[in-house]
């Protein structure tokens, strides 16, 4: 009978050292995985808010695009009315750039997993795309900042919000009452004009 007794209880040491073990794997990565995506949400919706209250302030039809994750990102791409520059990119079609940029930071890492088979090559266009995403999501940030602030402060802005997204994000919401300036037009309706094209022929 006690040989049974001992043999319980070491059966029951075992399992709750074991439950022990597991809850307390699951506490580290409640800690570390919850204020991360806590932080994840807070980076979503704050500029989430303040776009929403931009876009109407734009008379932009669709505000609401600014809780939906892709369309957050589009919005962002095409309230602001101005010429957007970055890398090769260099046009007034905001839209047709934020469709690309989405697209390619969706699909884009997929595509070049495949072309990891090649030596070299697919190393290559894995740094080729996150330059290219990171120089789309700092111009994005700059020329939509640059709706409420200064040049100078939306640059340093915009450089913090590549490195610390939250930053940005919060300061969406700082600025979400102050007056936008929307750029060539000021209201989102506007059509903007394409520049005349230069004849540079010799008159006869």
């Amino acid at each position: 009978m006690k040989g049974k007794v001992e043999k319980m209880a070491g059966m029951f040491a075992g399992l709750l050292a074991m439950f022990t073990m597991i809850f307390s794997h699951i506490a580290i990565i409640g800690m570390i995985f919850i204020p991360l995506i806590l932080v994840m949400l807070i980076s979503f919706l704050l500029p989430a808010f303040a776009l929403y209250s931009h876009a109407k302030t734009a008379g932009y039809d669709k505000p609401w695009l600014a809780f939906i994750p892709f369309a957050q990102t589009y919005l962002e791409y095409v309230l602001p009315r101005r010429r957007f520059k970055a890398l090769f990119i260099d046009t007034h079609e905001r839209e047709k750039v934020a469709l690309i940029v989405i697209l390619v930071s969706t699909f884009g890492t997929s595509v070049i997993a495949g072309l990891n088979l090649i030596p070299a090559f697919g190393q290559i266009l894995d740094l080729a795309l996150t330059l290219f995403l990171v120089a789309m999501n700092w111009r994005k940030m700059y020329d939509y900042l640059c709706t409420f602030v200064d040049e100078k402060d939306a640059m340093t802005l915009s450089v913090i919000g590549v490195f610390v997204p939250i930053v940005y994000a919060v300061y969406l919401i700082v600025i979400r009452e102050k007056e936008p300036e929307y750029g060539e037009g000021n209201y989102y309706n506007v059509i903007i004009p394409e520049a005349p094209e230069v004849n540079d022929a010799p008159a006869d």
